[in-house]
């Protein structure tokens, strides 16, 4: 199946689904679309962790709260610019570096999520879940 997207095409099998959303429209369905203050979040735990260090000595130097660094990491509150600037700082990482691999996670998950909706049960000759407009072309 290939999976045809704007930004390519990416091969996982025989099919190929092509995606034409609406305009403003979400090419996934919102709630299987992870949310980016949970993929920052995620992102900036990992480095902190990977570089054995506590909340506390990433907070102090990044002159940010305990308790907002938590909830940052936690995916629970949305990071300011400011903010993710100062953090990165504190954690010694360029924030584009930081924005990229943000970038490749969710590019990940949305393909994951594309490639497992392209596999349900066709309804109307597109698979369940696709917004309307895709379609489905097995000879692919």
């Amino acid at each position: 199946m290939s999976i045809v997207g704007a930004a390519g095409q990416v091969a996982v099998g025989l099919t190929r689904v092509t995606a034409r959303p609406e305009v403003g429209a979400s090419v996934l369905p919102r709630a299987e679309v992870p949310l980016l203050r949970n993929v920052i979040g995620a992102r900036l735990r990992g480095e902190r962790l990977s570089q054995e260090r506590t909340l506390r000595e990433v907070s102090r130097e990044a002159r940010v709260s305990l308790g907002y660094l938590s909830e940052v990491e936690r995916g629970q509150k949305e990071a300011s610019s400011e903010l993710l600037t100062a953090i990165c700082g504190a954690l010694q990482v360029r924030l584009s570096e930081l924005l990229s691999g943000v970038s490749a996670d969710l590019d990940r998950a949305e393909l994951a999520q594309v490639a497992r909706l392209a596999t349900r049960s066709s309804v109307a000759g597109r698979p369940l879940g696709l917004p309307s407009g895709t379609t489905v072309d097995r000879a692919a």
